[in-house]
């Protein structure tokens, strides 16, 4: 059983809930703790969102964000996955669209300051797989979504999945916007947590060797 938490970024998460360490971090991070405990490798891990803009289709990603995965090898179906991601960390590259993201209509970053999703389930498939079924709350709506899969390779853990995810579902730009003529309603979001089960004898450094 373990947890991997993004290293805190003491600068910018006074509005992160108690337990949820979000930052852009260093390559790997961790929650400092014992052998067999996880901890996520930061540089083969995404939450990457797409959708279309004015007829041209636009990329972003959140950059903070950070996952408590408690992994029971013995009882994977009684484990447990979940995340917190810092809503103002939204990006696609483009200034003006990044704060407009902030405001009140999109993700009302000043009262909702985090998106969280919480595993429900899991449930195996086939050789070392599992579905992971889980809510996805955004500005307080709580939103059932496509199972993600967890797959388990020794020591590693990865967590994956794609969604369409239609704007109205958590109230994003619905007052201008309202049939997607502007922006797409339907958002596709894309998820790759990848950890590594911390061995005995390793440092609580939360970068690699």
């Amino acid at each position: 059983v373990g947890a991997a938490l993004l290293r805190p970024d003491t600068t910018r998460q006074a509005d992160a809930p108690r337990g949820s360490d979000i930052s852009e971090g260093a390559d790997t991070a961790d929650s400092g703790g014992a052998p067999g405990e996880w901890r996520l490798l930061r540089s083969a891990s995404a939450i990457r969102f797409a959708g279309e803009q004015g007829g041209s289709a636009f990329n972003g990603r959140f950059e903070r964000w950070g996952v408590d995965v408690r992994i029971d090898s013995d009882a994977v179906p009684e484990s447990s996955i979940n995340a917190t991601i810092e809503t103002a960390s939204a990006t696609d590259g483009v200034a003006m669209h990044d704060r407009a993201l902030h405001e009140k209509e999109w993700f009302d970053v000043a009262n909702h300051p985090v998106a969280t999703f919480e595993s429900r389930a899991i449930r195996p498939l086939e050789a070392d797989r599992y579905a992971v079924d889980g809510v996805l709350t955004i500005k307080g709506n709580a939103i059932d979504i496509p199972p993600l899969t967890l797959s388990l390779d020794d020591n590693t853990a990865t967590v994956t999945g794609r969604l369409a995810l239609d704007r109205a579902e958590a109230d994003l730009g619905m007052a201008s916007d309202p049939e997607g003529e502007w922006v797409s309603r339907e958002i596709e979001i894309r998820v790759r947590a990848v950890l590594s089960r911390r061995a005995a004898g390793d440092a609580a450094s939360g970068t690699d060797d």
